[in-house]
């Protein structure tokens, strides 16, 4: 099967590779300029982005800092590939060592301030457009919600993260064409067209992050919960992604997911914010965003039910890096 060197070098930059993925990562280091290009483009992004935040509080911008905390608190989760850090001393070692006669880095200044946009191709991420039951299925076009057995509502349960309405995970359903499968998932998808920004993404300077505020309003501690947010980037026309999808997932241009696990038991439920982010190439047509809430561990056929667990402002942002200075000194 034909790596996802974007996948894997995400995995790797988050901690979360296995000893056989970071092998395969460090030799393709080795052999390939295209890899180093294509790794450095995340260090590289992973600065920028680290220095804006920084930048901000520097400077006393308030609205900045104020966005730039807000976005720190999201990428808290374990799956988040940029911890909006400095590009740290693990990074720049492996770097040094793979190169072995030369060592490229880049320095970002408090110039270097990342432009965002916040993408209205994902609708209704606040749930606010109607009311009731998710349509069933897999969506069969753009900026629609569909999925598991899911509901638009208000809730006394715990206040909207954003506007009046929340969404409700009520019960997970068996994969389309798999009725016997495992019912462990209740997810909710919603396919993006992202052909009117192929003028606005940059090979390697722009991410596109998705973030999702999960909340589990159990007031007794339970068995555990995951919730989770994915993000695809796929070719091709978004009125194929279900095809695609039941194909292989995995198989898309670009992919990130995110999650966390919950037992709940909280005097007060509180939302909780995950964000996921991949570099998408500049011809990508469309993504799939999908959130869940998931029975921890093991699989089973009896459907999981829910019914105290919500999402809220999810959220399609994409980030823009400029071109940072890049020196090379030899050894």
């Amino acid at each position: 099967m034909k790596t996802n060197w974007h996948e894997c070098i995400q995995r790797y930059v988050n901690g979360q590779a296995t000893p056989e993925e970071a092998a395969a990562l460090q030799k393709a280091l080795k052999e390939d300029a295209e890899m180093r290009a294509l790794y450095l483009d995340y260090m590289n992004l992973d600065v920028a982005l680290g220095a804006a935040a920084e930048a901000a509080a520097m400077t006393g911008n308030l609205p900045a800092r104020a966005q730039a905390s807000q976005i720190m608190a999201r990428t808290s989760g374990w799956h988040a590939w940029l911890s909006w850090r400095p590009f740290t001393a693990a990074a720049a070692g492996l770097v040094a060592g793979l190169f072995c006669a030369s060592v490229v880095w880049a320095y970002a200044g408090p110039w270097a301030v990342a432009t965002v946009s916040q993408l209205f191709q994902l609708k209704d991420g606040g749930f606010e457009g109607r009311a009731g039951r998710v349509p069933s299925g897999f969506p069969m076009e753009t900026g629609v919600w569909r999925g598991d057995v899911a509901e638009m509502t208000t809730t006394d349960a715990i206040a909207a993260k954003e506007g009046r309405q929340v969404l409700r995970f009520i019960e997970a359903e068996p994969a389309a064409g798999a009725p016997d499968g495992p019912a462990d998932g209740c997810d909710v998808f919603q396919i993006v067209d992202l052909r009117p920004l192929r003028g606005a993404i940059i090979a390697g300077r722009s991410s596109l992050e998705l973030s999702a505020s999960f909340a589990d309003t159990r007031r007794a501690t339970g068995e555990p919960i995951d919730f989770f947010c994915h993000l695809y980037v796929c070719r091709g026309q978004p009125e194929s992604a279900r095809r695609q999808w039941v194909a292989s997932p995995r198989e898309a241009l670009a992919f990130a997911a995110g999650g966390f696990t919950t037992t709940c038991g909280a005097e007060k439920a509180a939302w909780r914010t995950q964000t996921v982010r991949v570099l998408p190439p500049p011809d990508s047509d469309f993504a799939v965003v999908l959130v869940t809430a998931v029975r921890h561990g093991g699989s089973s056929t009896t459907p999981a039910r829910f019914g105290e667990q919500f999402v809220d402002d999810v959220k399609l942002v994409l980030r823009t890096q400029p071109e940072l200075p890049v020196r090379v000194t030899h050894r």
